[in-house]
């Protein structure tokens, strides 16, 4: 066996690599918006905040928040795409329009580097568990397969170590709970803990559940009794309040007098802070309300850690069980360790070596792996990786072995069959089978709009004018495919149906849809609901589940090829990523994809091509017309502001838009575009009356439309790449694939755009953003701000008269 030294001197090593490269890139605050404050507790204010950009801070990350001079020290409690939630030092008032949120993760990995030094040196942890989890040659083939939800409670209590494989939806937290539960039979005390706060209180929720039943002979009066604890920041609401789980509330009880003084001064304190910009006079009773709120929240934190030292279950974060003294310091018999997948190897590790007796690490290797910034070797081997990877157990199942201390749950309990069918047969090779209940169980979800009756629909994007492109940071984006999802999330919450996710492979167009919802559906939008309607990326949804999804491929022409991500890499990450997609859908999973376009570009062999067939072959398939009736007069948002019109009225609409221009609108074409008289006419009349014309047409072709920009009238020409006319009017309305007379464009698959694909969008906050990311307000080249000084000198040489 490797000495413990020589791991942790590689786990350490790239520790060091990562936070090198974290200071590197450290110190640029990024914009949160409209924080709300949630609520207040002992150990601080919980607020939420909005971002523009996807956010990625580890749960239980310390953060420091800038409101103009002030700073305020906190944690991260979570951060789901572009919300974040988190708990600060003290209140900065009840609403924040704007802050910079600066995030040091290099912290979390320095305490675990100091934590595995520890271990290295002998003086914590148990350093033989923590290495037999490391013993890649366990495996042997032709073994029968262990299986099922009693074989993994028996082999966690049987072995020092084992590996509890979960699929989606198998029932991995109630395997792990029923595990707790039998550990407090035993009477020995267990340690939970996952990289994020939400597998922590879903799985204390979960205990919960089996002791109020009595299960095992469990009472109920243990939850009275503080056995079971939920200790640090908890993410659900159902968890927040829980006054025999969760650590805070159940401190509160012990004080009842003290929590109501608490909430006293914390109310007075937050007029006196508003008072004081105004009224000096009232400094002093802030200063003494602060220091008797700081008092008393002291109190309550010492409190919740001698509840948490007590707990014979305790459930925390990863990060905490790192950083708080709590837990470090403290002996447990058992620990488990959940999505391990998300952990990375020195994490799992560590976590072994919290154990006396037995550590079991539950997850699944076909899911997505942990995430390291740095690009380094090292890094990537032991950072990028999971336990799972490391041990090469997707391999060593593929070969037909089996590790002798691993066994796998095989009953699924979420997903519609239809659904399992395509992920049971091409990732889990039918391993899996479905529960007799679940059919029953969903079939009212599949009845419901949109596609009622089908558990399976794909839209079928090709021949229609959605196009592909890269946003600054050369992440990919599609505004129609983006634009449609919107409909098909109209027609759930139509239907009643909330639980919906809108999830892509990319960066920018999670953000597109994200930001399309927050915008069209604010009324629905619930934070901290993990069940709500949400928008991300794939990456970012792993670990949660919604009635419905739809999985917007984004991917489309303009592109020359499909990006790594998709185009069977080699490195399992196609698989991945499509098997987290599939998997987080439990009654309804709808793919909106350009078949056309992935069949040419994705490789034969790829998984991507299997499941487009899959889907064709037991699902429902939208082309052409059925898109046109899904489409054709349809409203989406308050008021209509999303509005997709029948063709008869798209033309005259647009026209009619395009007519009020009041100051500015900005046009992307191509020059053959303007044959329809009419449109040209318009736009000669707007420049006329003084409207700015920004005209984008494609590369070599300005010279056709310089006419419209005559000597005296304001607006400028720019070139650039054009997929599809698209028209911004006055930064308040967006018509995207806008008709020509005819339907005339430029391309060899000319389509009538009035007829199959053209929207309205009035959402003047969002516009500009979408004026930057299809490149309708970047900076002249030196190119076109040569034309603009040609222009400007014929307006001084010519005489008035002709101007």
């Amino acid at each position: 066996m490797i000495p413990v030294k020589i791991w942790v001197d590689k786990f350490t090593a790239a520790l060091r690599s990562e936070i090198a490269y974290e200071r590197d890139r450290g110190g640029k605050g990024l914009l949160v918006s409209d924080g709300r404050l949630l609520h207040e507790e002992p150990s601080g204010a919980v607020y939420l905040f909005r971002c523009d950009a996807e956010v990625i801070i580890p749960d239980d990350s310390p953060v420091r928040l800038e409101v103009g001079a002030e700073k305020f020290r906190g944690t991260a409690i979570s951060a789901d795409g572009y919300e974040v939630l988190l708990e600060l030092e003290r209140a900065a008032g009840a609403v924040i329009p704007e802050a910079a949120l600066f995030c040091e993760p290099w912290e979390l990995l320095e305490a675990l580097a100091q934590r595995l030094e520890e271990c290295a040196e002998g003086t914590r942890g148990n350093v033989s568990l923590a290495l037999a989890c490391l013993d890649a040659d366990a495996g042997s083939c032709g073994q029968e397969i262990k299986r099922g939800f009693h074989e993994t409670v028996r082999l966690v209590f049987h072995e020092p170590v084992s590996y509890i494989w979960g699929p989606p939806g198998t029932g991995k937290t109630q395997a792990l709970a029923a595990i707790a539960a039998e550990a407090i039979r035993r009477n020995h005390r267990v340690l939970i803990t996952s990289h994020c706060n939400v597998a922590v209180d879903l799985a204390l929720l979960r205990i919960a559940e089996i002791c109020k039943d009595e299960y095992q002979g469990l009472e109920p009066k243990l939850l009275r009794e503080g056995a079971v604890v939920r200790y640090g920041h908890a993410k659900l609401p159902e968890m927040r309040s829980h006054k025999h789980l969760f650590a805070s509330r159940i401190a509160e009880g012990y004080s009842p007098e003290l929590k109501k003084r608490r909430e006293e001064l914390e109310r007075e304190c937050r007029v006196l802070r508003h008072e004081v910009r105004y009224d000096s006079s009232v400094a002093e009773r802030l200063a003494a309300g602060e220091k008797e709120l700081a008092g008393i929240r002291r109190f309550l934190r010492n409190r919740e850690e001698d509840i948490a030292d007590k707990a014979r279950v305790l459930g925390v974060t990863l990060s905490k069980a790192v950083v708080d003294r709590v837990v470090y310091e403290s002996a447990f018999d058992i620990v488990l360790l959940d999505e391990v997948s998300m952990a990375n190897v020195p994490q799992a590790f560590y976590a072994a070596s919290l154990a006396k007796k037995h550590v079991a690490f539950l997850g699944d290797f076909h899911q997505l792996p942990p995430i390291a910034s740095s690009a380094d070797a090292e890094v990537q081997h032991w950072l990028a990786a999971s336990l799972y990877d490391h041990l090469g157990f997707a391999e060593l199942v593929e070969s037909g072995c089996w590790n002798p201390n691993m066994v796998i749950l095989d009953e699924q309990y979420r997903m519609h069959p239809a659904i399992s069918g395509f992920v049971n047969a091409d990732v889990y090779h039918g391993m899996l089978r479905d529960s007799a209940s679940v059919t029953a169980k969903l079939q009212p979800l599949i009845m419901r709009r949109p596609f009622p009756g089908s558990a399976l629909t794909l839209v079928d994007l090709t021949g229609y004018p959605c196009y592909c492109r890269r946003d600054g940071e050369n992440s990919r984006f599609n505004l129609g495919s983006a634009l449609l999802c919107m409909t098909l999330l109209e027609e759930a919450l139509e239907d009643g149906t909330l639980s919906v996710g809108l999830i892509a492979p990319y960066r920018a167009q999670g953000r597109l849809l994200y930001s399309l919802m927050r915008e069209l559906f604010p009324e629905v939008l619930r934070p901290g609901d993990s069940d709500a309607p949400y928008a991300s990326t794939v990456h970012r949804f792993q670990g949660g589940e919604r009635d419905f999804i739809v999985f917007d491929y984004t991917e489309g022409p303009s592109m020359r090829r499909v990006s790594r991500l998709l185009g069977c890499s080699g490195e399992r990450r196609d698989v991945r990523l499509l098997n987290v997609a599939v998997s987080r859908a439990r009654g309804k999973l709808i793919t909106v994809a350009n078949t056309g376009f992935l069949e040419e570009k994705v490789p034969g062999q790829s998984i991507h091509r299997r499941f487009l067939q899959y889907m064709g072959e037991k699902g429902v398939i939208l082309r052409r017309e059925d898109i046109v009736r899904l489409l054709a007069g349809r409203k989406a948002g308050h008021a209509g502001t999303l509005f997709w019109p029948e063709e008869e009225r798209a033309r005259t609409d647009w026209l009619t838009d395009l007519q009020d221009t009041r100051e500015h609108v900005s046009i992307a074409l191509h020059p053959v575009m303007l044959t329809d008289r009419k449109l040209r006419d318009l736009l000669v009349h707007l420049g006329r009356k003084g409207v700015q014309i920004h005209l984008t047409v494609p590369a070599g072709t300005s010279g056709q439309v310089c006419d419209l920009l005559a000597p005296g009238r304001p607006g400028r020409i720019q070139e650039d790449h054009i997929d599809c006319p698209v028209a911004v009017i006055d930064n308040e309305v967006l018509w995207y694939a806008p008709p020509s007379e005819n339907g005339v464009y430029w391309r060899s698959d000319a389509f009538y755009a009035a007829k199959y694909y053209c929207a309205r969008l009035a959402l003047p906050r969002l516009l500009p953003r979408l004026c930057r990311m299809l490149n309708l307000a970047r900076p002249l080249s030196a190119r076109e701000r040569q034309w603009e000084r040609f222009l400007a000198e014929r307006v001084r040489v010519l005489p008035a008269a002709h101007q």
